[in-house]
């Protein structure tokens, strides 16, 4: 399994992908912290749970899910030129180690942008907000379990990348799963939020924020929900994407 990631990684050495992976989270971090010294004052709070709640509340609604998306849709891109999906369905290697290995190089560039958005935002709040002490103890682990709510959504991209030839064609998808993802916990469908993918990265990352009105604080049995269902949700992905790639030659 491991030489099959090694491969996915190398067949990315000389792309751009990586750059993604850091440029998403800062742009979160620049209009998060642009947005924090614009409103300083204004009476929305001020300090590191407000400058982390502004830059995360743009991050959970749409940069980190249409990042994902792009991820995926580059991470299949290779497979979709030239005659290499021949190569591909004719390969000795198992479907499922394929798409687990792609999946796993998602959650990797998930795990960088992570990093980027905390240290990003940290140094955002030092040098340009002017702000003193630790960041909030709950960022750290928000930012590490929206690692798993991430996979799941890099799971499922992923399925959509494979099946389609087009790299414009599943961003577009990806866009309206953000769509509905935000609708659905606005509308007060609480517990599907927590189920459909781009719901629980928006509700992952809203923890404990003073921008999100309904978000809770980080608890055992909410950390236990994000873990379960994101796992569930990354699995099942992996089980359709290799059921499809094994029983049909399914492009698009």
């Amino acid at each position: 399994m491991l030489a099959v990631i090694q491969a996915e990684l190398l067949k990315l050495h000389h792309s751009r992908i990586l750059l993604v992976a850091i440029a998403v989270p800062l742009v979160a971090v620049l209009t998060g912290t642009f947005n924090y010294q614009l409103n300083a004052g204004s009476g929305i709070g001020s300090g590191w749970e407000s400058l982390w709640s502004q830059v995360v509340v743009f991050y959970s609604l749409f940069f980190m899910s249409m990042g994902i998306a792009v991820l995926a849709a580059a991470v299949w891109r290779m497979e979709h030129q030239g005659s290499n999906w021949n190569a591909l369905m004719t390969t000795t290697v198992p479907p499922f180690r394929i798409v687990t290995a792609k999946t796993t190089v998602l959650i990797l560039l998930i795990i960088v942008m992570q990093f980027v958005l905390v240290a990003g935002t940290w140094i955002a709040g030092v040098t340009i907000a002017g702000l003193q002490g630790a960041m909030p103890a709950l960022v750290v682990p928000v930012a590490a379990l929206a690692v798993v709510a991430g996979g799941a959504v890099a799971a499922w991209q992923s399925l959509l990348s494979m099946l389609i030839r087009s790299f414009a064609t599943p961003l577009a998808l990806g866009l309206v799963g953000i769509i509905v993802g935000v609708v659905v916990p606005m509308a007060g469908y609480t517990k599907l939020a927590y189920v459909l993918p781009y719901s629980l990265v928006g509700r992952t990352l809203a923890t404990g924020s003073v921008a999100v009105s309904d978000a809770a604080g980080l608890n055992l049995g909410q950390v236990g929900v994000i873990l379960g269902t994101g796992i569930a949700l990354i699995v099942a992905g992996l089980l359709v994407s290799t059921w499809l790639l094994r029983h049909r030659d399914v492009r698009i």
